[in-house]
């Protein structure tokens, strides 16, 4: 007969067979597997503002808690704000309102190195183990909300092209008309154009249903 024994309440547990009265215990030990690993875990939903800033610019966000089909209002949430090189330089714990939401702000700080910057969350998640304990668990998850920040300037016109209607082949004469526009809304005239063209290669075991054609 094999039996689990517990070496202790906390760390692991150990595969002991019995038969009449000898008694062998295996050497290779087992995890021991808390009730709370079983319990569903919360999720979430969250938004910025925008998708690209600028150093010093300020960075808001709201984020959306729910789990076991309801909300989580009323609990502890925390933020943290990470740097291109995964470096933690600022966090906010907040309270979910009655709609098991937060919402708050980071000023992005000047001088850091540009490049994706990203938020992370954890909230509150009550388990059964940790209650007996007295403490607090936080679930933290592992998807974060990912943004950009760059030293980019704002486009001042836009380039509008109208939709191809047709399929060109190699050695075609192509004409491309565009209209060249202030994002003010007047059109710009007298402008230097300058434009380049390349050209792609696509390999035909990428298109297998189509017919076979020679370039």
């Amino acid at each position: 007969m094999a039996t689990l024994w517990q070496e202790d309440k906390e760390k692991t547990i150990k595969l002991v067979a019995t038969h009449k009265k000898d008694r062998f215990v295996f050497d290779s030990d087992f995890s021991r597997v808390s009730n709370y690993l079983r319990e569903p875990e919360p999720e979430m939903a969250f938004f910025t503002d925008r998708s690209i800033y600028r150093p010093g610019q300020t960075v808001f966000y709201k984020a959306i808690f729910f789990g076991n089909r309801k909300l989580l209002t009323n609990k502890s949430a925390r933020v943290f704000l990470y740097d291109v090189n995964s470096k933690k330089i600022a966090s906010q714990e907040l309270t979910t309102d009655e709609f098991g939401a937060i919402n708050g702000s980071f000023v992005i700080p000047q001088g850091i190195l540009n490049g994706n910057m990203r938020l992370h969350y954890e909230i509150e998640w009550d388990l059964p183990y940790y209650k007996n304990l007295k403490k607090t668990y936080y679930h933290y998850f592992n998807y974060p909300s990912i943004f950009r920040v760059e030293e980019y300037k704002r486009p001042t016109f836009e380039i509008v092209f109208p939709l191809v209607e047709r399929n060109f082949h190699l050695n075609d004469s192509v004409s491309i008309e565009g209209k060249a526009n202030a994002l003010a809304g007047y059109a710009i005239d007298n402008a230097r154009v300058a434009y380049r063209i390349t050209r792609e290669e696509r390999h035909r075991y990428g298109f297998w249903w189509l017919p076979s054609s020679k370039l």
